[in-house]
């Protein structure tokens, strides 16, 4: 079956790479103009670029292979974890390595880093085999943002349960109480654990996956079966959008969590695949495809970035220096996030998810989709 290329989910990864980013380097922005201290909540609640990227997944793998799945098939289980190994598993490794080599240098030249303590090489094995997040907790160890990929993982390992789910939905109704359902739940589990839903590391990993995959496979179910297609998703989907956003600062301002807000972005998600109004032209731009692509490499890599800058070219130097010194500060660390991003995109990424990548049986319709945006 041909699969179509929703070019607008592929411009809505690069949105959430660059949530996720502004995140993690507020602290340094902030340093440099202390009027963003304005914009501190909806910073801190990047973290839902994670569980936006999570609800994207669980659309897309179930938009390229559920119908691969419709009954139980050791080869095509095995397939289709060699084609998600390949599409992730290069940006890891080297990434890793990357890590390794900063940790490295730091200890050659006696800096201290302020992660110091968290680079085992039990914690470097774990992430080799993207385990890490499997335990107790998310161990953020050597490249943190990977416990994301280490949940991934998982969530590709249960793929074939989340097939059958899918196969058994006969309406929408279902569809949707499914989804709702697996976001509140593991929302609801996380609480009654004692565990937190405030810290995006704090022992939820698998917890916040399951919920938020699931949910964006009945939101591909919905849009495969055309439910709610007539809908004005032209202005449907901003005010979801906005919502979502909104929301996720408030819940974050108020110390309760953000991830509630996972209600309003799964159906905004629904809302872009069907690729109607400003937005969804907007994201399908060539800018915000090329964003999307490389968003990938830019969540795994600008962490490790943040490592080399902060001792290259600390925020704290240019406090009180002029405005337009402090604007070149965060257009170099901008500059440098993307540089580094495309950079493994092209090195790495691409050219080993090729090389690995196994050839189907058939040539299948979806390739130029997988390559872009699962």
């Amino acid at each position: 079956m041909s699969v179509p290329f929703l070019r607008a989910l592929t411009g809505l990864r690069a949105i959430a790479a660059l949530w996720v980013v502004f995140h993690h380097y507020f602290d340094k922005f902030v340093l440099l103009f202390p009027g963003l201290e304005l914009l501190r909540t909806f910073a801190q609640a990047g973290n839902m670029g994670v569980e936006l990227f999570f609800v994207l997944s669980g659309f897309v793998i179930t938009l390229n292979y559920v119908d691969r799945f419709q009954t139980w098939n050791g080869p095509t289980y095995v397939y289709f974890l060699r084609a998600r190994i390949a599409r992730i598993y290069p940006v890891v490794v080297a990434c890793l390595l990357g890590a390794l080599g900063i940790v490295t240098v730091a200890d050659r030249l006696n800096l201290t880093l302020s992660t110091e303590g968290l680079y085992t090489p039990g914690g470097f094995v774990a992430s080799l085999l993207m385990v890490q997040a499997w335990g107790n907790s998310a161990d953020a160890t050597w490249n943190f943002v990977a416990w994301s990929v280490s949940a991934e993982w998982f969530a590709y390992l249960c793929f074939p349960l989340v097939a059958l789910i899918y196969h058994r939905v006969r309406r929408p109704g279902a569809a949707v109480g499914i989804a709702v359902t697996a976001i509140v739940a593991s929302i609801l589990l996380i609480l009654s654990s004692g565990l937190s839903v405030v810290s995006p590391f704090d022992h939820n990993s698998l917890l916040r996956i399951t919920g938020s995959f699931v949910a964006g496979a009945m939101m591909c179910w919905l849009w495969r079966n055309r439910s709610g297609a007539s809908w004005n998703w032209g202005l449907l989907t901003p005010v979801l959008g906005l919502l979502a956003v909104v929301s996720a600062t408030a819940l974050t301002a108020i110390g309760t969590g953000a991830y509630w807000t996972l209600l309003f972005m799964t159906p905004f998600i629904l809302g872009l695949a069907y690729n109607r109004g400003w937005l969804a032209r907007a994201l399908s731009t060539p800018l915000a495809d090329f964003g999307g692509r490389i968003s990938y490499s830019m969540y795994m890599s600008h962490l490790l970035l943040k490592m080399v800058l902060v001792k290259l070219l600390p925020a704290e130097r240019f406090i009180d220096a002029g405005v337009v010194v402090r604007l070149g500060i965060v257009a170099v660390y901008l500059a440098l996030v993307l540089a580094v991003a495309t950079a493994l995109y092209f090195l790495i990424e691409e050219p080993f998810r090729k090389m690995l990548r196994p050839r189907p049986r058939r040539k299948p319709a979806l390739d130029q989709s997988e390559s872009k945006l699962a």
